[in-house]
């Protein structure tokens, strides 16, 4: 008799059984699906079905080119975190990182302590220190100075005795302006952030080195990282490029940016993406939902979460103090927002 093929709650068992078993204090590579799907005698459909159960909880994360992994185990009680004092509690990056984190604090029963600061008094010095957002180099040098085990979840280009998990923000920039060019698109504008921030000064400059030499029309709006300067900027391409061409393509540092683009250049009847095309970055959930669905890069904040878990057993249990840099790629998310001319 031929045997019925598994379901893919019985492949989830089986393979949530397997990988348990694997599990270490830092980020395991598992087979590829071809391997996988032909080890459990199964198609690779149906195991994709069953891995994305496996991610969704937690078990799992998908690094884009690298392949899946299992998330490290929790050889910590405790973790500390101090939070910039210019990050607001709204922002989308710090609000999916830190829903992310706590998420996963709550399967491994970790304990979070959460620090302003510059009232670091009450922290432990033992105990692994998360640091989110930019800090002045006064109130890092502290931090360095009471800290054993710190990992940073941003760029400190002048810290190089600091572990640091980010995104690729130059390589955002850079394959930006690539889809432009792949598109078309030789007009073109950015919508960039204060250069202060690492973020948005990488991705600037990873987008004028990919337009250099191009040929390209290349200008600049700069501006505050908020829906209000998106909008701004609306109003200052209708006013600018009145009477003449307007750029046929923008990129903005977020997508809170675009949106506020978006809702002002479709006031003004200027038609997205037939007149003007348009890429954010970040996927915050409001971008598939706008109309045009926008086109973006897409942050894996469960990939930082292991990442940063494995990078800090590393540091904590096997009391290795090297520094690492680790930088995370951020998928490309194709939308209505961009055409091709």
């Amino acid at each position: 008799m031929k045997a019925k093929p598994l379901l893919k709650e019985n492949i989830t068992v089986i393979l949530r059984k397997q990988l348990l078993t694997l599990r270490e204090d830092k980020l395991i590579r598992i087979s590829p699906e071809r391997v996988l799907a032909q080890e459990l005698n199964v198609s690779r459909l149906s195991l994709r079905a069953a891995l994305k159960v496996l991610i969704d909880e937690g078990l799992l994360i998908q690094k884009q080119g690298s392949g899946t992994y299992i998330t490290p185990i929790a050889d910590i009680n405790s973790i500390q975190l101090i939070i910039a004092p210019d990050i607001k509690t709204n922002d989308p990056f710090f609000t999916a990182f830190l829903a992310e984190l706590s998420s996963w604090l709550s399967r491994e029963s970790v304990q979070l302590s959460i620090f302003d600061h510059d009232r670091i008094t009450g922290a432990s010095s033992h105990i692994p220190l998360i640091i989110v957002g930019l800090l002045n180099a006064r109130t890092i040098t502290k931090i360095k100075s009471t800290f054993k085990h710190i990992v940073a979840v941003q760029c400190y280009p002048d810290d190089e005795d600091i572990s640091q998990i980010y995104f690729d923000d130059y390589k955002i920039g850079y394959l930006a302006a690539k889809k432009f060019l792949e598109y078309n698109h030789k007009r073109i504008l950015q919508v960039s952030g204060p250069a202060k921030y690492p973020s948005s000064y990488y991705r600037r400059k990873g987008f004028l080195d990919a337009l250099a030499g191009t040929g390209a029309n290349v200008s600049e709006i700069p501006g505050k990282m908020n829906w209000s300067c998106g909008y701004k900027a609306g109003e200052s391409i209708i006013k600018d490029f009145n009477g003449r061409e307007r750029p046929t393509a923008i990129f903005t540092a977020n997508d809170w940016m675009a949106i506020g683009l978006i809702q002002k250049l479709t006031e003004a009847r200027i038609k997205i993406p037939q007149e003007i095309s348009i890429i954010g970055c970040d996927d915050i959930p409001l971008a598939k939902e706008v109309v045009p669905g926008l086109t973006t890069f897409r942050f894996d904040f469960k990939c930082l979460i292991g990442e940063l878990i494995s990078v800090l057993n590393e540091k904590y249990i096997n009391k290795n103090n090297i520094s690492k840099k680790i930088l995370l790629p951020a998928p490309y998310i194709k939308r209505e927002s961009l055409i091709k001319i």
